[in-house]
């Protein structure tokens, strides 16, 4: 059977049974949340980077973002065009052996060059993982019921993020004992390097646990014909609201990304905390309440009184932003540790409220023979946005505005509140322009 005959396939036979298709969503969750794991963990040990290679925060800001998310986006968009039309799981399994062997290279790096080209080969990897997975979890469930999977999945940058913070700070603490530990093949290495070592392993046990997923039958397929054609005829009527729903959402990444890349420093050099202090809350704040805004975002708009109703899908993000953009303010000024950290638990609700939209709104206005695609030019203008330029740009104002290292707080909070207040103007412009559920998306 050829690739086209695949895609023309009626999609009226029934969905797979719920069970199986939320044990698919379960093992794409942890999928996701080992992603997270390998490409945060660098927060954490940006002390001791810096310390041993004696790096700027802008140079450090380059390993965190652009060495990253230059590559993440590139090869999301090959990925993407392979995600709509190869199969989505086999794809997802090469990524993850790439990514996780990647982690380990940054564990064995030597100098700049060598970590910035393993942290490349990550981002690489870890591109093959969402525009599949997304596309998959559409293919097992409803148009109607597809927002709590998909905000499920989702969840897994929240519990990636805070497993990472906290595996982190417990390896900074185990860490600080010695300056350098003795590894069976590797020899004496940096304790920081130890951490990535072991942060790569469990993603090449997922990848084998992956062969038990199957790949779903392809819905809501519009039409057979010419991928490229039809691509630039879909886009033509449909780019102004792509691109608001884009740009706001990739906005939420800077604040996003921003906020797990530099908030640890903010506590380590504004609060003289340890690492594994800041390491530990913030794990537990991610955990909880990143997770908790994405399943009640969930909740919210799939309730009876709006369900398929595609304008709540930008007014819900649309009023978190709004908020996020006042709570910038106080994590970035306010001079207790204890109000940055409570502002810091509602910020990341708020951060989960958006996130667990993103993707669903997208694809209410997508067919399925472009989903892989245009998910993939979403996630390489949130990375390229959040990693690749936010992360960078708060160490820039830091570095030659406040020329400060203490001020990392205040350039938090000009990037994070411009960002929001953005992201807000977007999403309130698209909301009247999203389908609802039971439209036909051409």
């Amino acid at each position: 059977m050829t690739t086209h005959d695949a895609l023309a396939r009626p999609a009226g036979k029934p969905y797979p049974p719920a069970g199986y298709a939320w044990f698919v969503v379960v093992c794409l969750q942890f999928a996701y949340a080992i992603a997270l794991v390998d490409r945060q963990i660098l927060a954490l040990l940006v002390e001791p980077i810096k310390a041993d290679m004696q790096l700027s925060d802008t140079q450090f800001s380059l390993l965190a973002g652009i060495a990253f998310a230059l590559f993440y986006g590139v090869m999301g968009l090959v990925l993407g065009k392979i995600a709509d039309t190869r199969n989505r799981r086999n794809m997802i399994i090469v990524g993850m052996l790439v990514w996780s062997v990647a982690t380990i290279g940054c564990g064995l790096a030597r100098n700049y060059a060598e970590l910035f080209a393993a942290r490349v080969l990550v981002g690489a990897g870890e591109a093959a993982l969402s525009p599949a997975a997304y596309s998959m979890i559409a293919d097992y469930f409803s148009k109607e019921t597809r927002s709590r999977p998909t905000a499920f999945y989702t969840m897994g940058a929240f519990t990636g993020s805070g497993v990472a913070l906290l595996f982190g700070a417990a390896a900074v603490a185990y860490a600080s004992q010695s300056d350098t530990m003795i590894l069976p093949f590797t020899g004496e290495v940096r304790n920081w390097q130890t951490v990535f070592i072991a942060v790569g392993i469990p993603g090449i046990v997922m990848a084998a646990l992956m062969l038990l997923v199957r790949e779903p039958e392809r819905r809501e397929v519009a039409k057979e014909g010419a991928p490229v054609a039809d691509l630039r005829a879909f886009l033509s009527r449909r780019w102004r609201l792509l691109a608001l729903l884009i740009a706001a959402f990739a906005l939420n990444g800077v604040v996003y990304f921003g906020t797990n890349t530099w908030m640890p420093a903010v506590f380590m050099r504004k609060f003289a905390w340890r690492a594994q202090d800041i390491g530990f809350a913030m794990g537990l704040l991610q955990l909880i309440f990143g997770s908790a805004g994405i399943l009640a975002s969930g909740w919210w708009v799939t309730r009876a009184s709006v369900r398929g109703s595609g304008r709540v899908l930008a007014t819900t993000p649309m009023t978190s932003m709004y908020l996020m953009a006042a709570l910038a303010l106080v994590i970035g000024f306010v001079p207790s540790p204890t109000l940055v950290l409570a502002a810091l638990a509602l910020f990341l609700f708020l951060i989960g409220t958006v996130s667990a939209q993103s993707v669903v709104a997208i694809y209410q206005v997508t067919p399925n023979q472009f989903r892989g695609q245009v998910i993939a030019a979403y996630l390489l203008t949130g990375t390229l946005l959040g990693l690749g330029f936010g992360a960078t740009l708060i160490a820039l104002i830091t570095d030659y505005v406040f020329a400060d290292d203490l001020m990392v707080g205040a350039s938090c909070a000009i990037v994070f509140c411009i960002a929001a207040l953005i992201a807000a103007e977007c999403l309130r412009r698209a909301a009247d322009r999203i389908p609802d559920a039971d439209e036909t998306i051409t």
